[in-house]
């Protein structure tokens, strides 16, 4: 990297919401029915059953323990999800100049700026809140978009990119 070049990071913690709380419950209750009806249909298998059920329901109870990160380079903006600090999977690469308008969720012009939307993709902290920014792109010939969280920080890197699109 050169002394012209931007590189920005930042760790966005996901919380849980209504939604996220009923499906850990639906699970939770989904693997007690599963070690009844499989207690009953096998009782010998009664010990292996619930603990593969147990570990099951772990394993995915874990995974919404999200944290997203944000890596801002050079007009790229890269985003990954990190489940339960552990395992990082790489989500969405986009050039910030391919947004027609990133708008603040909370600005009142948000529903005349945003049009006719395809698709959401919410890699933001659950909840709108001050920070939060809607990235309008359009992909395959839809519109796109894309609910994120920047700190001051990332958003003055992608101003000096897009300057008149930040809204």
């Amino acid at each position: 990297m050169n002394n012209n070049d931007i590189f920005k990071e930042q760790l966005v913690a996901r919380k849980n919401n209504g939604k996220d709380t009923l499906k850990q419950i639906g699970i939770v209750l989904l693997g007690v029915i599963l070690i009844f009806v499989g207690s009953i249909t096998i009782p010998s298998l009664f010990v292996p059953i619930v603990l593969v059920v147990g570990v099951a329901v772990f394993v995915i109870i874990k995974r919404f323990n999200l944290e997203f990160e944000y890596i801002f380079t050079n007009g790229e903006l890269d985003i990954d999800k990190i489940y339960n600090k552990l395992k990082r999977k790489h989500t969405l690469t986009i050039d910030v100049r391919r947004f027609i308008v990133m708008i603040q969720m909370t600005n009142p012009s948000l529903k005349s700026e945003i049009g006719n939307i395809s698709k959401v993709i919410d890699y933001g902290k659950g909840q709108i809140t001050e920070s939060s920014y809607a990235a309008i792109y359009e992909d395959d010939g839809k519109r796109v978009q894309l609910i994120f969280d920047p700190n001051e920080t990332l958003i003055k890197g992608i101003h000096t990119y897009i300057p008149r699109k930040i809204k």
